[in-house]
Formats: C-alpha cells, sequence, structure tokens
C-alpha cells in the first residue's frame, strides 16, 4: 500500500518563508464542487429512502434501504472529497520528512530522516493505452518509496522530480 499519492497540477516549490522548507500540499477548495456535489447527491438520496421526501416516479421504482444506502455512500465520499487535506514536508535544516493526512486535520503523520533518501525516483505505470507518471524518495531503509507526485503528465512529473532532486540533493533514477 503506498503511503500517499499527491496529484496536483502545481510543481513542487520550495517554502515562500523558508528557503529549507519544501511543501506540497493535497486537498482544499479545487475538491470542494465535487465534494459538495457528491454531498448533496447523497443527502437528497438519504431523504428520499427516509421516505421524507417522496418518490412518485413509475419508472423508477427505488426501495428505501438501497436510496439510503447509496445516499450513505456519496455522502461519505462527499465528506472525504470536502474536507480531506495531505500535506508533504521537507525539512533540510532538521533533516526530516513529514507526511500527514486526514480529515480537516492531520490524524495521521509519518515522519522519515532525510538522510535515508538515496534516490529520486521517476517512473512510469501503464494501464491500457494511459501512461502515469510517478515521482517518488527512494531509500534501502523505506519499506516503500514515498510517493511525491502521480500525474499523467511527463513534463510535470520531470520538473517535479528535477526540483526535488536539486532540494535533496540526490540524484533521479529513472
Amino acid at each position: 500500500m503506498k503511503e500517499n499519492c499527491f496529484q496536483g497540477e502545481k510543481p513542487f516549490r520550495p517554502d515562500q518563508r523558508d528557503s529549507a522548507i519544501l511543501r506540497k500540499k493535497s486537498g482544499g477548495w479545487h475538491l470542494l464542487l465535487f465534494g459538495v456535489s457528491f454531498f448533496l447527491t447523497g443527502l437528497l438520496a438519504t431523504l428520499v429512502g427516509l421516505e421524507m421526501i417522496p418518490n412518485h416516479s413509475e419508472k423508477f421504482d427505488l426501495s428505501s434501504a438501497t436510496a439510503l444506502g447509496f445516499g450513505l455512500i456519496f455522502m461519505g465520499i462527499g465528506t472525504v472529497m470536502t474536507l480531506g487535506r495531505s500535506e508533504l514536508t521537507i525539512d533540510r535544516r532538521r533533516k526530516r520528512i513529514t507526511l500527514w493526512y486526514g480529515i480537516l486535520f492531520p490524524m495521521k503523520r509519518i515522519t522519515r530522516s532525510l538522510d535515508l533518501v538515496e534516490a529520486v525516483g521517476l517512473g512510469c505505470h501503464h494501464s491500457g493505452k494511459k501512461a502515469t507518471y510517478t515521482v517518488d524518495l527512494r531509500g534501502g531503509a523505506f519499506a516503500e518509496a514515498l510517493t511525491v507526485e502521480r500525474t499523467a503528465d511527463y513534463r510535470l512529473a520531470r520538473q517535479t522530480a528535477e526540483a526535488l532532486s536539486l532540494f535533496v540533493g540526490k540524484p533521479i533514477l529513472e
């Protein structure tokens, strides 16, 4: 299981306040529109399932239990999409990599030593005709590579890998 995977459109950049810190955030406002629409669809289905909103359609006969089940699932997905957050921080001064993710606040935190990083990996995974490029931090002491970026855009992945390699002072392995 990958510990985390960030999907983004912006390259990895140093913190504006401290050049010894590199941050990559995921979640927040850009997922709000999708999350809220999932949540509201789930809320509507839940209300139909609880028979608070009558279902008069003869073409679409939906049992209360099915509507309630789908409604709760969609509400859960909408909540996670709307409130889910994650952040990867690489601090050269403290020689530490910190990864956290959760809903609104950190629920799980992973900390690794920056000294254990041996290389920055740039990989390509094919699924049918689609290619996905990953950028990760690799080290012999890591049970698994720590994924920093996953994108369908090779240029973005390459740019992220180069910035990360320059920041941590380690080579890129393809």
